[in-house]
């Protein structure tokens, strides 16, 4: 970004948007272009359609007809893209283009702190203070509120791909939302010794609008949390103190219900496996729970713990050997990856072997229809 971006980042630390603007926002949902007039919405309506998210072809998503920019030219950014987000804060801000004028007048840019990446493999704590450390990592970098996601997530990449992208993260040190906290929790916690990872989302309804949430929920030793970023901090980072995965859903729907949002679907993923040059993909939603707010608490309660108990049972350590090793002295290249196989102890089950476990007659769907 360098220093032009010193002044919109500041600008756009505290947005002032309308009350109800404010509530959406802060689980990262923005306006859908027809309704600019009424909440200042910062997309134009154009008609042009726009790309799938997956095929990469266009700057802007689209979900449920909510539209935001993703930041897809790399770094450094493109002119283009940061003139959007000034637009962006000029349309969000009540100071409107005297805001842009101001900042960028400024002779000095103010020197951004860099928060250092924390070594969790080398400290000599608990897995509970190693995750709290990579959650203070990322509370460093700031939530982000320029109207642009600074790093393309794709959720059908790769481990291996998405780990790059984790790196790359790092090295610029930019405001993250919610996606790329959770995918930079996952690079962040690998390696860390009988820490099971699994993606945790949530769709909520306000005011007749949807929005859409992600976390990394964890487990280590009985006991569930979660860590992630929100402009609500009840939205979060959870502690390992929840003693089962019901728990820890239930006291995320506690926190929605505190801002106003009923809890409308639910969906857990598959643990994460902790090889960084792994070519399997994140499973986002295994198990998934539509019209959570109309069921009896109890039953889904049972089945969602059913489901935690499967994924233990399946994955009983998560922590794994690289896929290759280099070959000790007089080994025959051909011969290195039956040698790393060799030393994975214990014998771990694969992510695909789990999701063939967990799928048709075991994936569990429950849907509105039936609540």
């Amino acid at each position: 970004m360098g220093d032009k971006s010193g002044g919109l980042l500041s600008a756009l630390s505290t947005p002032v948007l309308p009350t109800s603007a404010r509530e959406a926002e802060d689980l990262n949902v923005s306006y859908p272009s027809q309704a600019s007039s009424s909440v200042g919405a910062p997309y134009p309506s154009t008609g042009s359609s726009l790309a799938r998210s997956d095929e990469g072809e266009d700057d802007e998503e689209e979900d449920e007809g909510v539209l935001f920019y993703v930041n897809k030219t790399g770094f450094p950014i493109a002119e283009h893209v940061y003139q959007r987000m000034w637009d962006f804060a000029c349309k969000k801000h009540p100071d409107g283009k005297e805001l842009a004028s101001r900042c960028k007048s400024y002779n000095c840019a103010v020197e951004v702190p860099v928060p250092k990446e924390p070594k969790v493999l080398s400290m000599k704590t608990s897995v509970k203070a190693k995750l709290k450390a990579v959650q203070s990592y990322m509370e460093a970098l700031d939530y982000n509120h320029t109207g642009t996601q600074f790093f393309d997530i794709l959720k059908n990449r790769p481990i291996i791909s998405l780990m790059e992208v984790c790196k790359k993260m790092i090295q610029e040190s930019l405001p993250i939302k919610c996606l790329e906290a959770t995918v930079l929790g996952v690079y962040l916690t690998n390696g860390i010794s009988g820490l099971e990872r699994f993606p945790l989302s949530f769709k909520s309804k306000f005011s007749g609008k949807s929005a859409r949430h992600v976390v990394l929920g964890v487990y280590h030793n009985g006991l569930y949390g979660s860590l992630g970023m929100s402009r609500r901090t009840s939205l979060a980072y959870k502690s390992l103190q929840f003693e089962s995965l019901s728990a820890l859903v239930s006291n995320f729907e506690s926190s929605y219900a505190e801002i106003g949002h009923k809890v409308a679907r639910v969906a857990i993923g598959v643990p994460v496996s902790h090889d960084s040059r792994s070519f399997e993909t994140i499973v986002w939603g295994n198990f998934i729970i539509n019209g959570y707010w109309k069921k009896p608490r109890d039953d889904m309660f049972v089945e969602i713990d059913k489901y935690a108990k499967e994924m233990r049972t399946k994955m009983r350590t998560t922590v794994q050997v690289p896929s290759f090793l280099p070959c000790p002295p007089g080994v025959d290249k051909a011969a290195s990856l039956p040698y790393a196989q060799q030393l994975q102890k214990p014998k771990l089950v694969s992510n695909n072997v789990l999701k063939k476990s967990l799928s048709s007659d075991n994936l569990k769907v429950m849907d509105s229809a039936t609540g």
